[in-house]
Protein backbone atom coordinates (compact mmCIF):
# COMPACT_ATOMS: atom_id res chain seq x y z
CA UNK A 1 0.00 0.00 0.00
CA UNK A 2 1.51 3.67 -1.09
CA UNK A 3 2.40 5.45 1.89
CA UNK A 4 -0.07 8.60 0.70
CA UNK A 5 -3.21 5.79 1.20
CA UNK A 6 -1.91 4.24 4.69
CA UNK A 7 -3.84 5.27 7.82
CA UNK A 8 -3.09 6.24 11.51
CA UNK A 9 -3.61 3.91 13.65
CA UNK A 10 -6.11 5.36 16.01
CA UNK A 11 -5.81 8.58 14.64
CA UNK A 12 -8.40 9.84 12.35
CA UNK A 13 -9.41 9.16 8.78
CA UNK A 14 -6.68 11.42 6.86
CA UNK A 15 -3.81 10.21 5.18
CA UNK A 16 -0.62 9.91 6.72
CA UNK A 17 1.05 12.31 4.23
CA UNK A 18 -1.50 14.81 6.15
CA UNK A 19 -0.58 14.28 10.08
CA UNK A 20 -3.33 14.40 11.92
CA UNK A 21 -1.46 16.16 15.37
CA UNK A 22 -1.65 20.04 15.39
CA UNK A 23 1.10 21.59 13.65
CA UNK A 24 3.15 23.61 16.34
CA UNK A 25 4.39 27.42 14.79
CA UNK A 26 7.05 28.70 17.51
CA UNK A 27 7.70 32.52 16.45
CA UNK A 28 11.00 33.67 17.99
CA UNK A 29 11.15 37.26 17.44
CA UNK A 30 13.09 40.01 18.77
CA UNK A 31 10.97 43.21 20.02
CA UNK A 32 13.39 46.34 19.29
CA UNK A 33 12.13 49.83 20.84
CA UNK A 34 12.26 52.94 19.20
CA UNK A 35 13.36 56.36 20.13
CA UNK A 36 10.76 56.94 22.77
CA UNK A 37 11.16 53.21 24.20
CA UNK A 38 7.89 51.61 22.71
CA UNK A 39 8.38 48.61 21.57
CA UNK A 40 8.56 47.93 17.31
CA UNK A 41 6.19 44.93 17.04
CA UNK A 42 6.70 45.11 12.95
CA UNK A 43 8.84 41.40 13.02
CA UNK A 44 5.94 40.16 15.39
CA UNK A 45 3.21 41.25 12.93
CA UNK A 46 5.19 39.95 10.02
CA UNK A 47 5.98 36.55 12.07
CA UNK A 48 1.99 36.31 12.52
CA UNK A 49 1.32 37.09 9.53
CA UNK A 50 3.31 34.21 8.17
CA UNK A 51 2.02 31.55 10.41
CA UNK A 52 -1.83 32.89 10.14
CA UNK A 53 -1.41 32.59 6.05
CA UNK A 54 -0.89 28.68 6.83
CA UNK A 55 -2.83 28.36 10.51
CA UNK A 56 -5.37 25.40 10.25
CA UNK A 57 -7.83 24.46 13.01
CA UNK A 58 -5.94 22.83 16.10
CA UNK A 59 -2.70 23.92 15.21
CA UNK A 60 -0.95 25.71 18.31
CA UNK A 61 1.14 29.13 17.86
CA UNK A 62 3.96 30.02 20.37
CA UNK A 63 5.54 33.19 21.19
CA UNK A 64 8.42 33.69 22.51
CA UNK A 65 9.45 37.43 22.22
CA UNK A 66 10.11 40.66 24.79
CA UNK A 67 6.28 42.13 24.48
CA UNK A 68 4.23 43.73 26.64
CA UNK A 69 1.56 41.57 28.88
CA UNK A 70 -0.95 40.86 26.54
CA UNK A 71 0.30 41.41 23.43
CA UNK A 72 -0.61 37.83 22.41
CA UNK A 73 -4.05 38.51 23.05
CA UNK A 74 -4.57 42.39 21.38
CA UNK A 75 -2.36 42.19 18.98
CA UNK A 76 -1.43 38.50 17.26
CA UNK A 77 -4.89 36.99 17.88
CA UNK A 78 -6.66 39.26 15.55
CA UNK A 79 -4.06 38.66 12.79
CA UNK A 80 -3.99 35.12 12.99
CA UNK A 81 -7.49 34.74 13.51
CA UNK A 82 -8.44 36.99 10.30
CA UNK A 83 -5.56 35.21 8.00
CA UNK A 84 -6.45 31.98 9.01
CA UNK A 85 -10.46 32.03 9.04
CA UNK A 86 -10.45 30.24 12.61
CA UNK A 87 -11.05 31.81 16.21
CA UNK A 88 -8.56 31.47 19.25
CA UNK A 89 -8.98 29.55 22.43
CA UNK A 90 -6.53 30.49 25.42
CA UNK A 91 -4.68 27.05 26.26
CA UNK A 92 -2.35 28.29 28.96
CA UNK A 93 -1.85 30.82 31.84
CA UNK A 94 1.17 31.89 29.28
CA UNK A 95 0.61 33.33 25.81
CA UNK A 96 0.37 30.62 24.03
CA UNK A 97 -2.61 30.00 21.19
CA UNK A 98 -4.55 27.35 20.03
CA UNK A 99 -6.72 28.28 16.62
CA UNK A 100 -10.13 26.23 16.78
Amino acid sequence: MPTSSRRRKGCCSRPISKTCAPVISNCYVPTPIDEYKRPDLTLVEKATETVGKVLKKNDIVVYESTVYPGCTEEFCVPILERLSGSRSTKTSSADTRRSG
